[in-house]
């Protein structure tokens, strides 16, 4: 068995979105990160990442309460995989708000 485990460290780029998914809800968040490194010429590079994690259930409830664009928030997150049209779509799900 594996297991893919993601800790995201960032802000919110924009309002978490909730909505109905059968008989719970779902919270997609949108967090934006930066990293920096230095190339092979010495030259500072800033990169940076947007992941969407989405949260179930109470804890989605409360992240959409509780949380807005440009809130700094940590997520510890679990990849989910699933077939659609030829591909794998890889989906992050929050363990941990």
């Amino acid at each position: 068995m594996s297991f893919s485990l993601t800790i995201i460290v960032g802000r919110l780029s924009i309002d978490p979105e909730q909505r109905a998914a059968g008989s719970s809800t779902v919270t997609e968040l949108s967090i934006t990160s930066e990293s920096s490194f230095k190339d092979k010429a010495g030259t500072w590079v800033k990169k940076t990442a947007t992941d969407k994690v989405s949260v179930w259930g109470k804890q989605g409830e409360a992240c959409s309460k509780s949380l807005r664009k440009g809130s700094l928030v940590a997520v510890q997150a679990h990849t989910e995989s699933r077939p659609w049209n030829d591909k794998v779509i890889n989906n992050l799900i929050a363990d941990k708000v």
